[in-house]
């Protein structure tokens, strides 16, 4: 619906003269409806992942993605039994996005465990198999990782692609408004 400039009421989109008074309305280019489309843009994505930590307990890595128009906001904390910890909060336009990858990496926790698990059955201490299993189910942490200009952040549970429903919109609305950026592989 449009507004008359000369009498307010609203307007069909599709006559050329206002109904009530009778004044000529005026087309508005395509590029202001575009960018007004945009800039009332609104989309939420949450992502959640579970990771065993220590070989003890679960925790929790939260993920929030927040567009308003063509500002992103990331905000990330992690959380086990009632703690949170580790927040972290990032916000940047789309267009300053360099690349989007899928990272694969060897867990720093994992080569820990393995190491510990190691020398607890040097020692004779068959418990150690405990931490080396743990750390074999958990060897790799995958990640998407979305670099912008001024930094980056991963988002864990966007690590199953074609299957996470969130992470493929993210990354649709991404390609659509910053092709250049997407590097990323679906699998």
């Amino acid at each position: 619906m449009k507004y008359c400039k000369a009498c307010g009421d609203n307007i069909p989109d599709s006559v050329r003269f206002c109904p009530s008074c009778g004044s000529t309305v005026e087309e508005q280019p395509l590029v202001n409806i575009q960018k007004e489309e945009v800039a009332r843009e609104h989309h939420e994505w949450k992502f959640l992942t579970e990771r065993l930590a220590y070989g003890i307990f679960q925790v929790r890595v939260h993920t929030n993605v927040t567009v308003e128009g063509s500002r992103i906001t990331v905000d990330t904390h992690r959380q086990a039994v009632f703690f949170k910890w580790g927040r972290q909060r990032d916000s940047f336009d789309v267009k300053e996005v360099k690349k989007v990858t899928l990272e694969k990496k060897i867990s720093k926790l994992s080569i820990f465990l393995i190491v510990l698990g190691i020398l607890m059955l040097l020692v004779g201490n068959w418990w150690g198999i405990i931490p080396l299993g743990t750390a074999l189910l958990t060897l790799y942490d995958k990640y998407l990782l979305i670099q912008h200009r001024r930094g980056g952040f991963r988002i864990y549970d966007a690590e199953l692609i074609g299957t996470n429903g969130p992470a493929n919109e993210f990354f649709d609305y991404i390609q659509a408004r910053n092709p250049q950026a997407m590097a990323i592989i679906r699998g």
